[in-house]
């Protein structure tokens, strides 16, 4: 190749061609930085489209031109590569996932995301230990395309993490989701953001609302600190008056406490829980804790004539729920 470069023969683009179609490894990588010519390195790196580097080096030194190139879909195809992601630094990987600008973009046409190995980026940096909460929660939330609408398969762990912490956090995703109660606020909020911008807000929002289940206060073994709890719903509540959201607020706590994890077993709700929704008792907050509940039972299907044997069960099971603390609840018990 040094000698048809040296030729003059072939101009850069030509000279750039031929480096595109041989072996892509370090050595390829450092050669066309020693080159030294501009245009060479940014033909060379705006059309390479090999994302599957097998060693730490040379995904680290792809990334960093293809960061400079604006290239964010290859970096994330790159440091996704299955035998290597795993390999990487988390500090790496996470300076890479904050720094990427996803606004800009300078790929060929027909270079897609793979979002399911992108996703395994995400899986692996939640099974490691030690990471920055809030950092990760930021990238998450930046990268929420990349997870289930559905809340099935890996969630935003981070974020949810944040959000069970910091109760102006929820506010914010309840004020992207509904407009404020007065009219007067809701035509200044209106105006105040692009119509696109505030749709995206808007379903950013409503994911994360219609599947956040980290109940604060919750514990490793099932059972939640009371305190926490309370104080957090407490401060929700009392930004939601602020923000002239309570009606809809409400309705998402009551939501959220419905979302109690039973671990396969039938569902039931511990004894804070029913001590909270009594505490409050609140319309709108039980409206949202019936609907929550009726939704978990997802949908029936069963043969023709086979008759109300599911309905039946369910009627009992939950008639049970509400013997055992009508005494105790009884306005729990009533819901």
């Amino acid at each position: 190749f040094e000698k048809i470069r040296k030729s003059g023969t072939y101009d850069d683009t030509t000279l750039t061609q031929m480096l595109l179609a041989l072996k892509i490894d370090l050595e390829l990588f450092e050669y066309v930085d020693s080159l030294k010519n501009d245009d060479i390195e940014e033909t060379f790196w705006k059309n390479q489209n090999w994302h599957m580097l097998n060693d730490e080096e040379s995904v680290v030194f792809a990334v960093e031109k293809y960061m400079k190139f604006n290239r964010p879909i290859a970096v994330l195809n790159t440091i996704s590569h299955l035998r290597v992601s795993r390999k990487l630094e988390s500090d790496f990987l996470i300076k890479i996932l904050e720094e990427l600008d996803l606004s800009i973009e300078n790929e060929p046409k027909h270079v897609r995301l793979d979002h399911h190995f992108v996703r395994d980026v995400f899986e692996d940096l939640q099974n490691r230990e030690g990471l920055d909460i809030d950092r990760m929660a930021q990238i998450e939330y930046k990268f929420l395309f990349l997870f289930d609408r559905l809340g099935h398969g890996i969630i935003p762990k981070y974020l949810y993490q944040a959000i069970a912490k910091a109760p102006s956090l929820y506010m914010d995703f309840v004020k992207n989701q509904f407009f404020p109660d007065d009219d007067d606020l809701r035509e200044k909020e209106i105006a105040k953001y692009d119509p696109q911008v505030r749709k995206q807000l808007g379903e950013n929002a409503y994911y994360i609302l219609s599947n956040f289940n980290l109940i604060p206060g919750l514990q490793a073994d099932g059972t939640i600190t009371a305190k926490e709890l309370n104080t957090w719903i407490d401060e929700v509540r009392k930004l939601a008056i602020e923000n002239h959201r309570p009606l809809v607020t409400d309705r998402k706590i009551g939501e959220l406490l419905a979302r109690y994890p039973n671990q396969g077993e039938p569902l039931f709700f511990p004894e804070v829980i029913c001590d909270t929704l009594e505490r409050l008792n609140s319309k709108d907050v039980y409206f949202g804790f019936r609907m929550q509940v009726f939704n978990r039972q997802s949908f029936t299907s069963r043969p023709a004539g086979s008759g109300g044997f599911i309905e039946r069960d369910r009627a009992e099971h939950f008639n049970s729920l509400a013997d055992d603390i009508k005494i105790t609840h009884p306005n729990v018990a009533a819901v």
